[in-house]
């Protein structure tokens, strides 16, 4: 079959380094803050949202 692809990249897929974070899905806003720099919390419970 070939040699084994190492990284994503060497297989055809164009992602640029610094817009996407490996081995976690994060939706956004937060996403938009972590790959700022942003610190997270773990909260034990749901954030209110609204009023």
């Amino acid at each position: 079959m070939g040699e084994p692809v190492d990284s994503i990249a060497e297989q055809g897929a164009a992602v640029e380094s610094g817009d996407w974070i490996r081995g976690i899905t994060v939706r956004q806003p937060w996403a938009t803050c972590i790959l700022a720099g942003k610190r997270t919390e773990n909260r034990p419970k749901h954030w209110l949202m609204g009023s």
